[in-house]
């Protein structure tokens, strides 16, 4: 009985940190093969954003190592809406449509913010980067 009690305060630490460092994946989807870009933060300020047309796959680090920087995706025009799925083992963590979207990380898991528009301040900078 106290082996098997032993066991499982070992066993069972050790797999929940294992289940927590698997990496998040982000697949992103525009109608009608709409144009978005998909920025994240370098240390390079030279890299600009990603452009993507209809769908779009990224892999992140796990969200549990407190690595997975904010992404910001967008879209170019203002009839189409931008689709995420954040998945991790295969099943959606995260889900939402809009034309400006930030995924980051948020105490104990990832946080997906949605606006309708794309904020000014984040648009006026998209054209002095393109």
């Amino acid at each position: 009985m106290f082996r098997s009690v032993l066991l499982m305060l070992l066993v069972l630490p050790t797999a929940a940190a294992l289940a927590q460092s698997q990496p998040v994946t982000l697949v992103i989807t525009a109608p009608n093969h709409a144009q978005f870009w998909v920025s994240r933060p370098a240390s390079d300020s030279g890299r600009g954003p990603v452009f993507g047309r209809g769908r779009l796959e990224l892999a992140a680090d796990a969200p549990a190592a407190g690595v997975l920087p904010t992404i910001e995706v967008g879209t170019l025009d203002t009839l189409n809406k931008v689709h995420i799925d954040v998945t991790q083992n295969g099943r959606i963590i995260a889900s939402g449509d809009g034309a400006y979207l930030t995924v980051r990380r948020d105490s104990g898991g990832i946080a997906l913010d949605v606006r309708s528009q794309v904020p000014p301040s984040v648009a006026r900078e998209r054209v002095k980067r393109d």
